[in-house]
């Protein structure tokens, strides 16, 4: 190819094509849309020990909850936190 246009879009298409996604499934939290590593299931304690582990003042982005509010209402948020973990593809 000699037309730079050309070239530029036939590198596109190509890298498009080759990380194209068909029948994604991933799960959400909330509206949240997360990445899909495996699969695997945990149990309650696993993710509680998990979430008690983390410093209370953290937290994915500025918009979120922090560790501290997800410790302090654990007892009803646990149920969506089970429902992410527990999900089968």
């Amino acid at each position: 190819m000699e037309d730079p246009s050309r070239f530029k879009g036939g590198v596109k298409d190509f890298i498009y094509q080759r990380f194209l996604e068909s029948n994604v499934s991933r799960p959400t939290f909330d509206g949240l849309s997360f990445s899909q590593i495996g699969f695997a299931l945990f149990e309650e304690s696993e993710v509680k020990e998990a979430v008690w582990d983390c410093d209370g003042s953290k937290c994915s982005s500025p918009e979120n909850f922090n560790f501290y509010f997800i410790k302090r209402f654990w007892d009803v948020l646990k149920g969506s936190f089970m429902g992410f973990f527990l999900r089968v593809p």
